[in-house]
């Protein structure tokens, strides 16, 4: 798993990000579910059972995007990078006003 942490970090550094040949065949998968509850909402829906059927449309327009192993580690990688971006910013804001602190006790 490192490995693969390790090679996406480098995709991104380098500014070439692929996010998976595999990528087509998740979204193909997920097409295919999503296809199958709306059936079962149909069927639902023709034999009367209304709240079922909106309940199965509900969960389908829930459904996660797709995303391959390779983008949930990138997405991972990239929220760590902005958490560390705004620590940091805040340590310096933080710098900031001590210094103005020190500057108004001193004079």
């Amino acid at each position: 798993m490192r490995a693969k942490v390790e090679a996406v970090a480098r995709e991104l550094r380098g500014g070439r990000f692929d996010a998976d040949p595999g990528r087509a065949k998740v979204e193909r998968g997920r097409a295919i579910v999503a296809r199958a509850w709306a059936a079962i909402a149909v069927a639902l829906r023709e034999s009367r059972e209304e709240a079922l059927a909106e309940e199965v449309e509900a969960f389908i327009a829930s459904l996660p995007a797709v995303r391959t192993e390779n983008e949930q580690i990138a997405i991972g990688l990239l929220a760590q990078l902005e958490a560390q971006r705004r620590r940091e910013q805040a340590e310096r804001g933080e710098d900031r006003s001590d210094e103005t602190s020190r500057r108004g006790r001193s004079q």
